[in-house]
């Protein structure tokens, strides 16, 4: 199977899907579909649980998705862990991963802004990474680098908290989102020593000076100890691309091949290079996140552009695997609400095709719609597919 995993498919006040991605329409009245909950709960879905879930892995889910953990297995130079500044990937370690943000006063709160918003080299934010190093040392955490080159925190100590992922504060009350849980105490206490340093980091004094938005706070997410998850689904060796390091630290921690994708070019990556690669043999997931980003920042018209494009590229891949026997699927990982914010225990709609069904023409007398199906959990989706 070839799988396109995409991040805000659906979202309220969308138009009808054969007006935004006519492929989709089509796939659903000649293969099959319906929808699917990745993941159960309140928890803010961009926090990418459904990649637990979806590579057979058993999370519990009173306690953050060990986000930090999993970018830490990625690897700064984006290869299996195996270098001496990381534990044991089954050490008990916590892990957290770490950014930066501008908290903005709006009346009587505090809102959040993305890393989108403020913009941030990679350079800056190690700068105040390393500059904050030392004062959480003392509370026994230590700085380390994980995929992509992103930050991340670990401690000795097993703590665990209910945190939101930097992806998804954008726009978000300060005062209703923070920590949550038994570790909730220890975050707070880096968060606000964090804060008190970067009020005095000569990095946003530049910034200022240069009319740039302060990074005024540190975000912590994805806080909790990475021992070996339960297997609750068989899962054969694949290939996986993602823009996120964390989905490709579960993905090789399942035995796959990961590799990074970037989206900032439009459609650049669904190339026929890529293409080729993917239909070569065995199964593969492809996660796509800028819909659910562009939304995210109030940018409906790019969105819905994006996803027209993406049409067309489904289209390309369905004509090149028509004749090869595999199945094309195409889900969404969660939808999104009228402000662009995920919708944790929505169903997101599906659809798979294979064969001459990937390029047959709707009929007039085939009924089914893009979504319409049987609502299936996520550990009986990917059940169907894997096994």
């Amino acid at each position: 199977m070839v799988l396109l995993l995409i991040d805000g498919l659906t979202a309220a006040g969308d138009p009808p899907m054969g007006e935004l991605c006519p492929v989709l329409e089509r796939l659903a009245a000649r293969g099959r579909g319906g929808r699917v909950v990745w993941y159960p709960g309140s928890e803010a879905p961009e926090g990418e649980r459904f990649a637990f879930t979806l590579f057979g892995l058993d999370l519990a889910l009173d306690r953050d998705a060990p986000l930090g953990y999993y970018t830490a297995l990625t690897g700064a130079d984006d290869t299996a862990l195996a270098r001496a500044d990381l534990p044991d990937p089954g050490h008990s370690h916590t892990w957290a991963c770490l950014g930066f943000t501008h908290l903005r006063r709006k009346k009587d709160d505090l809102v959040f802004l993305s890393p989108e918003r403020t913009g941030q080299t990679p350079d800056e934010l190690w700068a105040l990474a390393r500059s904050l190093a030392p004062d959480w040392q003392r509370d026994g955490w230590s700085l380390r680098t994980g995929g992509d080159g992103l930050p991340l925190l670990s401690n000795p100590q097993a703590l665990s908290a209910r945190t939101l992922p930097l992806a998804a504060l954008e726009g978000r009350s300060a005062r209703e989102n923070l920590f949550q849980g038994p570790g909730a105490g220890a975050l707070h206490r880096l968060l606000i020593t964090g804060q008190l340093h970067l009020a005095r980091h000569p990095g946003n004094a530049a910034r200022e000076a240069a009319g740039r938005l302060t990074l005024n706070s540190p975000w912590f997410w994805g806080v909790a100890a990475g021992p070996a998850l339960a297997t609750a689904l068989s899962v054969p060796a694949g290939r996986c691309w993602s823009g996120s390091a964390a989905l490709r630290g579960v993905a090789r921690q399942r035995g796959w091949v990961a590799q990074p994708l970037d989206e900032i070019d439009g459609m650049a990556e669904l190339d026929d290079t890529l293409l080729t690669r993917a239909i070569a043999g065995g199964p593969v997931v492809i996660h796509l996140r800028a819909p659910a980003l562009l939304a995210r920042h109030g940018l409906t018209e790019q969105r819905r552009r994006r996803l027209r494009d993406l049409s067309g590229a489904v289209d390309r891949w369905a004509a090149a695997l028509a004749g090869s026997g595999r199945t094309l699927a195409v889900a969404g990982s969660y939808a999104l609400d009228a402000r662009g914010w995920g919708v944790a225990g929505e169903p997101a709609p599906w659809v798979a095709a294979r064969g001459r069904h990937l390029t047959a023409r709707r009929r007039f007398w085939q009924g089914r719609h893009w979504g319409a199906g049987p609502v299936m959990t996520g550990a009986e989706w990917a059940g169907t597919w894997w096994q």
